[in-house]
């Protein structure tokens, strides 16, 4: 998880505004330190249409990161590992993970982020 902060909803649950979310939402206040959630690549960072922040991040494999309420100076084509500091929350975070475009609740694999990595396992 980017954040250590209480989930306030959960993928798939819908708003007062029938609105159905597609990931996870954190109790992440402002200026709150947020991690990279896996080692990966950034795509995107920036803001997005009514979003002031939005990062992403391709773990390779077809798993991306989506990451939203974020500031954050990374630039795309960066590459970021697992807890590194990407940026600060701007609120509550919005966590999207997905599979080959698949979305997965990222409840269901948090604490196992390094299977996400795109670097070599070593033994």
């Amino acid at each position: 998880m980017p954040a250590t902060a209480p989930v306030t909803e959960g993928l798939d649950a819908v708003n007062d505004n029938g609105v159905r979310s597609r990931g996870l939402t954190l109790a992440t206040f402002r200026g709150m330190p947020v991690a990279a959630p896996a080692d990966g690549v950034v795509k995107f960072s920036g803001p997005f249409r009514d979003y002031d922040g939005v990062l992403i991040i391709d773990h390779g494999g077809g798993w991306l990161s989506l990451i939203v309420n974020v500031a954050s100076s990374l630039r795309a084509g960066e590459r970021v590992q697992l807890g590194q500091d990407v940026g600060r929350a701007l609120g509550p975070l919005q966590v999207e993970l997905s599979q080959n475009g698949r979305r997965i609740s990222p409840a269901l694999i948090a604490g196992s982020s390094q299977s996400l990595s795109n670097k070599a396992k070593g033994g």
